[in-house]
């Protein structure tokens, strides 16, 4: 199924394609200073879902962050103006991982034990972290730590 992502000005206008029409499309979060978009996005048009991540501007091609990363991205934000934030599942684990937005190595900053999660909250600062996990023997609670 064909998704696009399309602009329009605030004060009203005709829609602009941002995102060409490739295959599915995952969540989404634009930059701080507004000027670029991450999202999850399909690399191909027959792939079963949107699992890589992506970031685009007006004017320029999207581009794969995460082409050798062998794990599906869930859910993604922006940690400041030059790092993407997303949590991605590996086989039955999940993990949480930093990409530079000009490109270059993921860096995994936490998972890949026994415990599952989703999307992580992080504060302004950057000084505690919130989410939801859970293991196999225990039931989904909401943690919080620095």
């Amino acid at each position: 199924m064909d998704k696009r992502i399309d602009l329009v000005s605030a004060d009203g206008g005709a829609l602009q394609p941002l995102v060409p029409r490739v295959g599915k499309l995952g969540p989404m979060a634009w930059s701080p200073d507004g000027t670029r978009l991450a999202y999850l996005g399909a690399t191909r048009r027959n792939d079963p879902i949107a699992q890589s991540v992506m970031v685009i501007a007006p004017g320029e091609a999207p581009r794969n962050l995460t082409p050798a990363l062998e794990a599906s991205a869930t859910s993604i934000d922006w940690q400041d103006a030059r790092t993407i934030r997303f949590v991605a599942q590996v086989s039955t684990k999940t993990a949480l991982y930093t990409v530079p937005v000009a490109g270059g190595p993921t860096t995994m900053l936490l998972g890949l034990g026994a415990e599952v999660f989703g999307a992580v909250s992080v504060a302004r600062d950057g000084n505690v972290v919130a989410m939801v996990a859970s293991t196999s023997s225990h039931p989904n609670e909401v943690y919080a730590g620095t």
